[in-house]
């Protein structure tokens, strides 16, 4: 009998490490895949940060971020502009120093602490120490993980709007003052027929003609309840056409006895 040995260790170690060199290979190309992955995510997450930081930037409204301390760390270019801010100015100092009046950005604090949110209209104040008055929108600041960032606010100046506001409101104290003060009759009536407003020749003829105490919000036509039946009906559906021409925005002139 011939008998025939062969040494297969060294084969085997050869196998071995040919499977090492595999193993580091597959851990090789995995890391590689996993890191790829994560630089495409850091490339989405920074385009994200970049058009998010575009929007703030851009945007007509002052912004303006804090810490959890409550101290300012950013400024958009809205916000500098219009509070004569430079670069480092206001900067880690505390939410209300852009107020007015100091104390009012306490309570604000105090709301956004119970409500999780503010709006209202405050007197903001500029770095040259004027103030104008603004509609301030303030809420807590999170990032994706929902950890506390601190606080945004989003305020934009409303100088024209209060004006405007004011005007309108003289307009009306002066129309108010010519009516009362005129001989004529008048009043005002809203779709539903209903008298908004009206002054004391209108109430004083009415009580006089009509025997009747018409007051605010009362149905215009209450002030023919005295008529007889038909001529109510009739001067009901002639006034009622006439007003429902006016609600359509349209110009009439009339003369007609009652």
């Amino acid at each position: 009998i011939l008998n025939t040995f062969f040494d297969i260790s060294d084969r085997k170690q050869v196998e071995y490490a040919e499977q090492k060199v595999k193993e580091a290979k597959s851990i090789n190309d995995s890391l590689k895949l996993q890191l790829e992955q994560n630089r495409l995510i850091q490339r989405r997450l920074q385009n994200s940060q970049s058009y998010s930081e575009g929007v703030i930037e851009s945007s007509l409204d002052m912004i303006f971020t804090t810490d959890i301390k409550g101290k300012i760390t950013k400024f958009n270019s809205a916000a500098k502009k219009e509070l004569l801010l430079e670069k480092e100015d206001f900067l880690k100092e505390p939410f209300e120093i852009l107020l007015k009046n100091k104390e009012r950005g306490e309570k604000i604090l105090e709301e956004l602490n119970q409500k999780n949110a503010f709006s209202g209209e405050v007197e903001m104040q500029r770095k040259d120490g004027t103030s104008f008055p603004a509609f301030l929108s303030i809420s807590y600041l999170f990032n994706l993980d929902g950890a506390f960032l601190g606080i945004m606010g989003v305020s934009r100046d409303i100088s024209d709007i209060i004006s405007k506001e004011q005007e309108i409101k003289e307009q009306a104290s002066k129309l108010t003052a010519i009516i009362e003060s005129s001989s004529h009759f008048f009043c005002t009536i809203n779709r539903n027929y209903r008298i908004t407003s009206l002054n004391e020749s209108f109430v004083a003829d009415s009580k006089q003609k009509e025997d009747c105490e018409i007051e605010l919000f009362d149905e215009f036509f209450k002030l023919f309840e005295k008529r007889n039946k038909e001529e109510y009906k009739e001067l009901k559906r002639f006034w009622i056409e006439k007003i429902d021409v006016a609600f359509k925005g349209k110009s009439i002139q009339f003369f007609r006895r009652v």
